[in-house]
């Protein structure tokens, strides 16, 4: 199968992409330690402790921010792995490099709802937001931006539901991989 011209001509977006989704493991990284610390010590020295509005342990101690014994932001740190795979597989000249560029494209509108819902829910259902979070949280929509100035350049006729689940598919594996990962190895946190 022939690489589509597409890819070869906006490659530049992809690696802009890369460059945000290595961002994204940065400042999930970030999260993921301070929850990490905040949980086993019950206190931190977080520079996102700013005040009582802008407040990363107050949201670090919400219900919601460790699922099935994972720190929340372990799952934002799958999800850029998840991304820098499908576009590491999307800068190469490989046969299903289509197939990865449009789950990346999917992955960020998966992104961006998440991102936004997690704000909101800091927002208005703890009533502080977390400095860290929403860093995470501006990654994600500049990764949004990015796939909206690259989707325009793809032929509508090149997406299908064949390569949204064949690249889809290679995402979910890297996530569930990653979120494996730290429930066996990863401190154990209630």
């Amino acid at each position: 199968m022939l690489i589509p011209q597409y890819l070869k001509k906006q490659k530049i977006w992809l690696v802009l992409g890369l460059i945000a989704a290595l961002l994204g493991v940065g400042t999930t990284m970030y999260s993921v330690n301070h929850d990490i610390q905040l949980k086993l010590n019950h206190q931190t020295e977080s520079a996102c402790n700013i005040n009582d509005q802008f407040n990363c342990n107050s949201v670090a101690e919400d219900k919601l921010a460790v699922i099935l014994g994972v720190p929340l932001g372990f799952y934002g740190l799958a999800y850029f792995v998840a991304i820098i795979i499908l576009l590491l597989i999307g800068l190469s000249d490989l046969s299903i490099s289509n197939a990865h560029i449009q789950a990346y494209l999917a992955m960020n509108v998966i992104g961006f709802v998440v991102a936004i819902s997690l704000f909101l829910y800091a927002k208005f259902g703890i009533g502080v937001l977390c400095p860290s979070c929403m860093a995470i949280d501006t990654v994600t929509i500049l990764q949004l931006i990015l796939m909206g100035i690259f989707y325009r350049s793809i032929p509508k006729k090149d997406i299908t539901i064949k390569n949204l689940i064949m690249g889809g598919f290679t995402a979910t594996v890297v996530v569930v991989i990653v979120v494996a990962g730290y429930m066996l190895f990863g401190p154990r946190l209630s």
